[in-house]
């Protein structure tokens, strides 16, 4: 008899659910919903505000515990460049430049300038050739003095290397070339056929170790 009664109850027991559960549940689609739609609609305003960040020259810091840098140009000066480089906490790198025979691809053993930049913490860094071929480079507050170049500007240069107008990031302890400018001023010198090396300059970042 008791077994009978014990079938009976199974066949009419049906889960219960109680009103607050149903609520408790309805508030999470919901919520699901929101959030989906949101980041739908913040996903392109995201793309949107890297791209006007890169079109003012403005580092976009995705990761701080990776160097970023940007290219920026300031003015309408065709021979000025600069460089905005974070770097992370706890890392040290150098900021070297030379006005030397740059080689095509490897880093020159030696350099005209050289500052340690510490992390955390951005960096501006800028660098110019006037009409009269002087050179000056301006980094931590100071403005350095370069060479007077013979170069023909008129003809231009070849980056053959070098940091754009977007935020790059990079793993520490990495060397990282701000530009590689090797000049091609000669009839015979192209981008891909100049000497190597060849009169130019160079600004890279030299992890120290």
């Amino acid at each position: 008899m008791s077994g009978a009664l014990e079938n009976i109850s199974r066949r009419n027991w049906r889960p219960r659910i109680s009103l607050l559960s149903i609520l408790l549940l309805t508030t999470i689609v919901a919520l699901a919903i929101v959030i989906a739609l949101f980041w739908r609609e913040v996903g392109p305003l995201r793309a949107e505000v890297r791209q006007l960040r890169n079109e003012v020259g403005k580092l976009t810091i995705d990761d701080p515990t990776k160097v970023a840098a940007i290219q920026f140009h300031r003015g309408d000066d065709d021979l000025m460049w600069g460089w905005r480089v974070w770097i992370p906490a706890g890392h040290l790198y150098r900021l070297r430049w030379i006005e030397a025979a740059i080689p095509r691809t490897d880093f020159p053993a030696l350099a005209d300038f050289t500052r340690t930049l510490r992390g955390p913490g951005e960096n501006v860094v800028s660098y110019r050739v006037d009409d009269k071929g002087r050179s000056t480079l301006d980094a931590f507050g100071e403005t350095i003095r370069g060479k007077q170049h013979n170069w023909n500007w008129a003809r231009g240069l070849s980056e053959e290397e070098g940091i754009g107008e977007s935020t790059e990031t990079y793993d520490p302890e990495e060397p990282i070339v701000l530009t590689r400018q090797r000049d091609f001023s000669s009839f015979f010198n192209r981008p891909g056929n100049t000497d190597d090396p060849a009169d130019g300059f160079m600004i890279w970042l030299e992890p120290v170790k």
